[in-house]
């Protein structure tokens, strides 16, 4: 039973992991949480700053699917500018549930972005209105991209805009995904005519206050929000979620560290509307976007468990295919 650990750097990752294969991996996690048969503990944070920086840790397992691990993800305000590395890196160990045995050690920085992106994508698949869409982006660092791959695996996009308040970034998105898309996209430099003709809404930014207002959007539109993952930031204004069907992907996380927590701190939302957890709509227990005209909104403060799930499924195909480098311990 004993096995060699396997390593798997970004181009190993990348070479085995699809859209398809994130989405269907979150899907089932998200199942298996609402089946009780999940456990995440809601990461914590090493504050480091000297550097500008955090590292959070993020242990969960998924028990129907044997995935069970800790990632390691660091989020440092000079890495761009200083290091030319991404802003944000991760990186993860995928243990045997039955031993406790460590069986991979993977770079989880794509595995981030892509399971982001599938959380996304099935949150717009079950709360946004019949396509095709125009779909309005707000921010255009990387978990924009995989925000619009996720999109064009379940639903039918007409067009995309995306605006970004740092000069180039907009554009740099489009440069990234020429090719990668199958639908036009292209820079807005304004934000309210962006989410006004937009029916489809995603916030991916490091705001810590509201990035649209709540009467720039119209009847008939799905709002997500991926962008909050640690206090005291939000993207959405409360009036928004007054107004909304509103689903999050863990209650318990999201009220504390995710894009509702600042309504709720102040009193201007209550945990009782928030209408499902996403794992009860995709399970069928609760119906998803019920009438043509009626505003949704999907806030994710992301999960480890997906991250798990994402990862036992590279673990399984770079097996299968042989790929990445075997270490004794």
């Amino acid at each position: 039973m004993k096995e060699p650990l396997l390593v798997l750097n970004d181009a190993a990752v990348r070479e085995v992991l699809t859209m398809a294969d994130a989405i269907r991996a979150v899907e089932e996690a998200l199942k298996e949480l609402q089946r009780g048969r999940a456990q995440l503990l809601e990461r914590r944070y090493l504050d480091m700053p000297r550097y500008k920086g955090k590292v959070g840790l993020m242990p969960a397992y998924v028990e129907g699917m044997d995935a069970a691990g800790v990632k390691l993800v660091g989020a440092f305000e000079d890495n761009v500018e200083t290091y030319g590395l991404p802003r944000t890196l991760a990186s993860l160990v995928l243990v045997d549930p039955r031993t406790g045995r460590a069986q991979a050690f993977m770079d989880a920085t794509y595995i981030t972005m892509m399971r982001t992106g599938a959380i996304g994508a099935l949150a717009a698949r079950e709360l946004a209105a019949d396509g095709p869409l125009t779909v309005g982006l707000l921010g255009a660092g990387p978990q924009a991209e995989t925000q619009l791959l996720g999109l064009q695996e379940v639903v039918r996009v007409r067009n995309a805009q995306v605006h970004d308040p740092w000069e180039g970034r907009a554009e740099g998105l489009v440069d990234r995904l020429e090719g990668r898309i199958r639908f036009p996209l292209e820079p807005c430099p304004d934000p309210h005519r962006l989410v006004e003709e937009a029916r489809l809404v995603i916030t991916a930014t490091t705001s810590t206050v509201p990035v649209l207002k709540n009467e720039w959007v119209r009847p008939g539109t799905h709002v997500t929000s991926i962008g909050v993952s640690v206090p005291g930031r939000e993207e959405l204004p409360a009036e928004l979620f007054a107004r909304s069907r509103l689903v999050v992907d863990y209650l318990e996380q999201t009220s504390r560290i995710g894009g509702i927590q600042v309504a709720l701190q102040q009193g201007k939302l209550n945990r009782s509307q928030v209408y499902a957890q996403l794992g009860e709509i995709l399970l069928g227990h609760k119906r998803g976007r019920q009438s043509a005209d009626e505003v949704t909104v999907f806030v994710a403060s992301g999960l480890s468990i997906q991250d798990m799930a994402v990862a036992q499924h590279v673990y399984q195909r770079a097996r299968e295919l042989g790929i990445g480098a075997r270490v004794d311990f």
